[in-house]
């Protein structure tokens, strides 16, 4: 091996199905089994991370299985969208790698913006979660004016909702509800709703300097109140924009070591 260059890594897939979500597992072929699960939840209008997805692969190389699921209503999950059913599909899927993998013990949930949301929320609810990592995930769905949450959310799901008309097979099956339940803010679906269960959990929250949808202040107000709580808390900005996702961590070397150390503690 020469210089730098990272070890090689193939990855095994499996599909698991629990409660109608499809479930992608990965795991590094010929390495002992993982005990740490990572739970990759990706935004809206884009696929879950695949076996050659760098994120996936570096996970990999660091000795975590990682799990991708479909949210229900999307992809090859049955149902149809809506942020509960988001946030029970991550139930479903730890429970479901449990079953498979009884040597996971310990579970880390890491989500991009949508994602980043579910992650929390979902991550809040489940016992064998303790630490999330949400890049760029909103605090909350509430409508906040023109640089806050909803108004990036709505495009998304309304330019999914008029794709549907002209696709047979859509990726995304939105709930007639799905909308009205953010604008409203409906109970429970928003990260700020769990924030008591968050502050005890370890959150780390990553944001774009140049997030055209969400600015970096409404993470870093939300981290403020995360570190009243016991819990190992941290927060810093990226250069780029929203679109950025998972290629933040991986397309740079200290800040994916900055992410894999806190893992580790």
């Amino acid at each position: 091996m020469r210089g730098s260059q990272k070890p090689s890594v193939k990855a095994s897939h499996s599909r698991l199905m629990e409660k109608g979500v499809a479930i992608d597992l990965f795991q590094a072929q010929g390495a002992p089994q993982a005990t740490h699960a990572i739970v990759l939840l990706h935004g809206l209008a884009i696929r879950p991370p695949g076996a050659r997805s760098p994120i996936v692969r570096e996970l990999l190389r660091k000795g975590y299985c990682v799990v991708a699921p479909h949210y229900l209503g999307t992809h090859d999950s049955t149902g149809e969208f809506s942020i509960l059913n988001s946030v029970s599909t991550v139930k479903h899927a730890v429970k479901a790698v449990g079953a498979e993998l009884p040597n996971v013990t310990d579970f880390s949930i890491f989500g991009y913006s949508y994602g980043g949301a579910i992650a929390m929320v979902a991550g809040a609810q489940i016992p064998e979660v303790r630490k999330i990592i949400s890049i760029a995930g909103p605090p909350e769905w509430r409508p906040i004016g023109r640089d806050g949450t909803t108004e990036d959310v709505l495009y998304h799901l309304l330019k999914e909702r008029k794709r549907q008309k002209t696709q047979v097979n859509p990726g995304f099956r939105i709930k007639e509800a799905t909308v009205e339940e953010m604008e409203e803010g409906a109970p429970g679906l928003s990260p700020i709703d769990h924030v008591d269960a968050l502050k005890d959990k370890d959150v780390m929250l990553l944001h774009p300097q140049q997030d055209e949808y969400l600015p970096p202040i409404v993470s870093k107000a939300f981290h403020e109140i995360l570190l009243t709580g016991n819990g190992n808390h941290l927060m810093f900005t990226l250069r780029g924009g929203h679109s950025m996702a998972f290629s933040a961590i991986t397309g740079n070397a200290a800040r994916l070591k900055r992410v894999l150390d806190w893992l580790k503690t």
